[in-house]
Order: C-alpha cells, then sequence, then structure tokens
C-alpha cells in the first residue's frame, strides 16, 4: 500500500499546480480580453458549457463526465459506494475537465468557490490511481475507495496549502478519521 500512497502523494501536488497555475492563467487573460467586463463570465459560461458538451460526445456519450458541469460530488459518492464503477480513464477525465470548468467559470468573473471542485478534483485523481493499481494488484489495493478520500485530502492540502485544516475537513465530511 505504500507504493500507490507514494504514487498518490505525487500526483496531488503536481496536479494542484496545474490546477492552480490554469486557474491565474485564464484569470489573466479574461482579464486582458477586450470588450464589456459583464460579458466575459458569459464568455466563461459558455466555454464551459461547450467543454463539458464536448466531452460527453468525445468520450462516448458518458454521462458521468457531465459531473464537470455540476458540482461533481455525484462522482465522489459513486466512487465511494461503487468503487469499480468508473474507469481510471474517465475519474481522470472528470478531474482535468473539472480543473478546465473552474478555471472558466470563476477565472472570467463568474461566481463560485474551489473547495467543492478542489474535492473533485482530488477525489477523482485519487480513485484514478486507486483503481489503476488495483486492476495492476488487487491484492495491494484491495479497496480503491480509500484513494478517493486520500485525494480529496492530498490535493486540497496542496492546492490551498493547508494540510491540518484539510485533514480535518475530510475526515469530518466522510464521518471517520
Amino acid at each position: 500500500l505504500l507504493g500507490p500512497s507514494f504514487l498518490l502523494a505525487v500526483v496531488c501536488p503536481l496536479l494542484a499546480m496545474l490546477y492552480t497555475r490554469t486557474f491565474y492563467g485564464v484569470h489573466a487573460l479574461f482579464k486582458r480580453l477586450p470588450g464589456p467586463r459583464l460579458l466575459k463570465p458569459v464568455l466563461g459560461a459558455l466555454l464551459t458549457g461547450t467543454l463539458g458538451v464536448g466531452m460527453y460526445f468525445l468520450l462516448g456519450r458518458e454521462r458521468t463526465v457531465l459531473a464537470v458541469l455540476s458540482t461533481g460530488y455525484g462522482v465522489l459518492q459513486e466512487g465511494l459506494q461503487n468503487e469499480l464503477a468508473m474507469s481510471a480513464g474517465l475519474l481522470l477525465a472528470v478531474a482535468f475537465g473539472k480543473i478546465l470548468t473552474t478555471s472558466l467559470t470563476i477565472g472570467s468573473g463568474g461566481s463560485g468557490g474551489v473547495f467543492g471542485p478542489g474535492m473533485v478534483i482530488g477525489g477523482c485523481s485519487g480513485g484514478a490511481v486507486g483503481t489503476l493499481f488495483h486492476q495492476l494488484w488487487p491484492g495491494l489495493v484491495p479497496h480503491p475507495a480509500s484513494f478517493v478520500i486520500m485525494g480529496m485530502a492530498g490535493f486540497f492540502a496542496a492546492a490551498a496549502k493547508t494540510p491540518f485544516s484539510t485533514l480535518i475537513i475530510v475526515s469530518e465530511m466522510t464521518g471517520d478519521y
């Protein structure tokens, strides 16, 4: 279990770095964009919708990928309850899609938070690592759902630079330490 956990410990900060750089890069891009400030969130929403629908058709009309257009908590619940219901590729698609859609909506001036998307990005990336190792070596990772929880905590702790409070929050969210 230490090997897969170590890989997740490497993946989470790298993904958090990608997320923060994408977020601030998109924000800077929208700031430089000419035109009325009120129309920029409209453009962000249009691009977000286009990305979500595009992913839906690109991935063979997989409904799960539409989680990038909503809170995404359903994907986390599915990953915790039916740990092998989603492939590692699908979980990664949701994680990367959520990075882009969150960056487009908030970076363009729209409203929203970063905690919820952070949980989804981390949970999906952790679930992908857990699922991948479960497929390769089932005895080593018998329960990929534990990686969903570790991914949630690890990703947001790295993205927000708040390791202790994130561990407490995720523990409270899951109902157990």
